[in-house]
């Protein structure tokens, strides 16, 4: 799992240990990667808040606290990349499993390529559940609505490599 760069770290080392990592746990941060469809899918469970400033939702012109200004890409490009590297080639399903969260499914992945992103409304740029550790004009509001450690542990304990 990783948070924010940590997230496009997550992403970059399932596409390239694919058969060494069980999943993966990319939390606000994109794959900027395009990796080829893996022969060994590796399940992704990612997160995002729509909230997040420094990777919006819906993508955009971002100016970071560093006075950098770059584009980044909708949250669903990094989710639709991870179908592709798992072999998903059915429209996604999309629920509601509690107020103010989105969950978008894949469907139609290769075997073991389970691929999740939840989207938590009211959350910023942080990790959901934990404290603010960045001011709100950064990063946007913190939110409990889900706790994304104990998301994620459920989510890793179900993929294990065998």
């Amino acid at each position: 799992a990783g948070f924010s760069n940590g997230a496009s770290m997550a992403f970059r080392a399932g596409a390239a240990l694919a058969g060494r990592v069980a999943a993966i746990g990319p939390v606000a941060g994109h794959c900027w990667v395009s990796p080829p469809a893996s022969s060994t899918p590796v399940p992704a469970l990612m997160m995002f808040g729509r909230q997040d400033p420094l990777n919006p939702p819906d993508g955009g012109d971002v100016k970071t606290p560093w006075g950098i200004a770059e584009y980044h890409p909708p949250v669903l490009e990094s989710f639709d990349r991870w179908r592709a590297f798992n072999g998903c080639t059915e429209a996604p399903d999309f629920r509601t499993p509690l107020e103010g969260v989105r969950e978008f499914s894949a469907r139609g992945c290769a075997p073991g390529g389970d691929v999740r992103c939840v989207i938590i409304d009211d959350l910023g740029h942080h990790w959901p559940g934990s404290p603010r550790l960045l001011p709100p004009w950064i990063a946007g509001p913190a939110s409990s609505r889900i706790d994304g450690a104990s998301l994620l542990w459920e989510f890793f304990r179900a993929h294990r490599i065998t």
